[in-house]
């Protein structure tokens, strides 16, 4: 064991051999069997991966002193454990190693944009695994039924790959499992969906020319439903939305379905624009019983968009909160993505502060500042305290703190999200979202989100409320341009 561990310890550049053997023996000696063994299964597995991928720049060790790219580790009082690989669009042409399935302590699995061929491997040991992104490669073959072993997977990203056959149903069932499989052509829903026996190269040519023949008479067809398509069309508004056919909305979101249709008539063709944010523009609405909404459209060019969507259905379709915004439905027909809230007449918080339309409301008095901040801190705390599994806001900020026509406040916009499955987990670890002069220094610099990131973040919020100014203010000198400095 002293040997292989020996090979990638770096200290030895400092030291004498005899030193070196008396630091390495001690170390064993202080250290538990089980970690050790851990140790160097995981330099052997990262080793092979190394080989596999061709990797020249990870040398000495992998998470000491000059850290291998890519690999995070996560440091404790008792271990060294590898909890993170990244290598997104590092342009890797082999096979997925099976060794990767002993680094059971990996918690985040990043190999999407890059050029891997081949089935995926077996990683049902990877139990911590959270996220498996295996986005835009080539992989082949089935989606496997293993992957329904990994409980804490959360996301599971294999869109634009050459994946085949059925999903499976216990994995489509998960609640708290976001999938995104679009591009993979002869991956099917239902068995009764696709057809992937072998069939001879006669009848290949066969349903090829059957299919040209029905294409010519169907084309006539189609393109008088385009046609007239265009003509019912054409005095709807301009709103573009992303097409998004494939995303799977939870089985066990109890929101409302809306239907494209009723969102062009509730919203009057999309003509009563009343916001713009990550996921896209805010639109004015009513429906037919008179309940006003506002109606959230994904933008073409929102990154986050279609997982903003699946998180804030299945978090506030179980989440009811007289400070949280209340989500009363969604749309997901076709090429349409829209989120239904609750209209909150009186804006948001920032825009009675600072907001470029500040001047048309009324002052802020310190009375109604103070329920203002009162009414958030107790949404923020049903999310900490009264929700099982807890769930952390991750974007605590003055822009989604929206009031009603009564200045009463509740807490908005549920897209970046994260819910603790352990509801004795103190962290999560997790990529850095959030919105800069909110963020918690320790979460940025750590990737350790815990609630108290959110209540660093109310802070922010609170300063605010007192001195009527923005986080980060680029107008103002340096030594008053971040608010928590000045």
């Amino acid at each position: 064991m002293l040997r292989r561990l020996q090979r990638y310890d770096i200290g030895a550049q400092l030291e004498t051999p005899d030193q070196r053997l008396k630091r390495l023996t001690d170390f064993v000696v202080s250290t538990p069997h089980e970690i050790l063994t851990y140790l160097v299964i995981a330099v052997d597995a990262l080793a092979v991966v190394k080989q596999e991928f061709n990797i020249q720049n990870w040398v000495s060790d992998p998470c000491f002193l000059v850290p291998w790219e890519g690999v995070q580790c996560t440091n404790s009082s008792s271990a060294v454990r590898v909890s993170d690989i990244n290598l997104s669009g590092k342009q890797l042409t082999t096979s997925i190693p099976p060794s990767l399935a002993q680094l059971t302590e990996l918690i985040h699995l990043s190999l999407d944009n890059n050029h891997l061929t081949g089935a995926l491997p077996n990683l049902s040991n990877l139990s911590k695994l959270e996220t498996l992104h295996l986005q835009n490669n080539n992989l082949s073959g089935n989606v496997p039924e293993w992957l329904f072993e990994l409980q804490n997977l959360r996301e599971l990203f294999i869109e634009n790959n050459n994946f085949s056959g059925v999903i499976p149903r216990q994995l489509l069932n998960r609640p708290t499992l976001q999938i995104r499989y679009s591009g993979n052509h002869y991956l099917c829903m239902n068995k009764g969906d696709c057809d992937l026996s072998s069939h001879s190269n006669r009848r290949k040519t066969k349903i090829i020319l059957g299919s040209l023949l029905a294409c010519g008479i169907a084309l006539a067809f189609l393109l008088g439903i385009v046609v007239c398509r265009n003509n019912r069309r054409r005095n709807r508004s301009s709103v573009k939305i992303l097409d998004h056919s494939t995303v799977l909305v939870p089985d066990s979101s109890k929101s409302h379905a809306f239907t494209p249709d009723e969102m062009l008539t509730a919203t009057k063709n999309f003509s009563h624009k009343i916001g713009q944010g990550g996921f896209g523009s805010v639109f004015w609405g009513e429906l037919p019983g008179g309940n006003q909404i506002a109606v959230k459209v994904l933008s073409l060019f929102s990154k986050q968009g279609v997982a903003q969507f699946l998180n804030e259905i299945e978090l506030l379709s179980r989440v009811h909160h007289k400070n949280l915004v209340s989500l009363l439905g969604y749309c997901n027909e076709s090429r349409d993505l829209m989120l239904v809230y609750q209209f909150m007449s009186g804006g948001s918080l920032n825009d009675h502060l600072y907001g470029p339309d500040a001047f048309k409301y009324p002052n802020l008095d310190w009375r109604t500042r103070l329920k203002i901040a009162l009414h958030a801190a107790q949404g923020l705390e049903y999310l900490h305290v009264g929700c099982t599994p807890k769930i952390i806001h991750r974007d605590v900020k003055s822009a989604n703190i929206l009031l009603d026509s009564n200045l009463n406040g509740k807490l908005a916009d549920f897209g970046l999200s994260k819910v603790a499955m352990d509801d004795d987990a103190s962290q999560v670890f997790t990529a850095v979202r959030g919105t800069p002069g909110y963020l918690d220094p320790k979460y940025f610099t750590s990737h350790m989100l815990t609630e108290k990131s959110d209540v660093y973040s109310f802070g922010v919020v609170l300063l605010e409320i007192i001195c009527g100014r923005k986080p980060i203010d680029i107008t103002l000198s340096e030594e008053k341009l971040i608010l928590i400095r000045w």
